[in-house]
């Protein structure tokens, strides 16, 4: 247990009991309702809520689910300093900002204002990403490693890096596998993959978390859109299976192992936005 994390005394990966959290509301000791408007989301994403008695109390108990809002109340104060629920979701909601890292691919036809403009996208994102890595597979003549690093000085990315391949007949996947490698240890929770000449849309950060956090949706790997833009893919998996190595797709090692192939989806179905470019 970190810091930041609380105490889960009640609970666990597999559900979530409300009895002692900051956000439960309460009448007459019975639980009528949640500060932080999670029973709603609960209910509509079709999750399984019961009603349970704990010594004098009545509380609502999330069945299959960890909610990721849940503070017990001695810790909470203890370490956010205060008791109002208010002030502490606000805080929450911050801590639950997921980290990603975006990966770009700069290509031949693509030019330097068009990292520019992907990169300001980003920049603009009510979520910024925590790494972004460009890849240069331009192979023109003039070294451009420069010009495109001198780009990133205007921005305020966590962690940035741009990287150069000389091969013109390395495979895009053996070059994902490359940028993981090098940034396994940096903490994100997925990457995304765009390319420099299609547009990043503003709300792509916040069409994420709504659709991870409020709508309790899950995945895998996310497949891109019809342009090849928004492959998104979990670190774990990708950690787990070695990404693309040996030649062969994650997904298709995920399809051939029957590990829950069912969470191999199209990215607009979380990025709605993707659809359109």
């Amino acid at each position: 247990m970190t810091a930041t994390t609380p105490p889960n005394d009640l609970t666990s990966i597999a559900s979530t009991i409300c009895l002692n959290c900051t956000f439960a509301d309460y009448e007459n000791n019975i639980q009528t309702g949640c500060k932080a408007n999670r029973l709603e989301l609960f209910k509509k994403a079709n999750l399984e809520i019961k009603d349970t008695q704990i010594e004098d109390k009545t509380c609502f108990v999330l069945e299959g689910k960890a909610c990721v809002y849940y503070r017990n109340k001695e810790w909470g104060k203890e370490y956010y300093k205060t008791t109002d629920a208010n002030q502490i979701l606000e805080q929450v909601k911050n801590e639950l900002k997921i980290p990603y890292h975006v990966v770009l691919f700069f290509r031949k036809s693509d030019s330097l204002q068009d990292v520019e403009k992907r990169l300001s996208e980003l920049e603009s994102q009510d979520i910024k990403p925590k790494i972004v890595t460009l890849i240069d597979r331009s192979h023109g003549t003039e070294n451009q490693t420069s010009k495109l690093m001198k780009l990133f000085s205007q921005y305020s990315f966590d962690h940035w890096r741009v990287q150069t391949i000389q091969a013109t007949d390395q495979l895009d996947d053996d070059i994902i596998d490359l940028v993981y490698d090098s940034t396994k240890k940096k903490p994100y929770m997925f990457y995304m993959i765009f390319e420099c000449k299609h547009t990043i849309p503003d709300v792509l950060s916040n069409e994420l978390h709504r659709s991870l956090h409020d709508e309790m949706q899950s995945f895998v790997i996310l497949l891109p859109n019809n342009n090849n833009v928004g492959k998104t893919v979990l670190k774990i998996a990708h950690e787990k299976y070695a990404g693309n190595s040996f030649g062969i797709p994650l997904e298709d090692k995920i399809v051939h192992y029957d590990d829950s192939p069912h969470l191999i989806k199209k990215v607009e179905q979380i990025c709605p936005s993707l659809h359109q470019l």
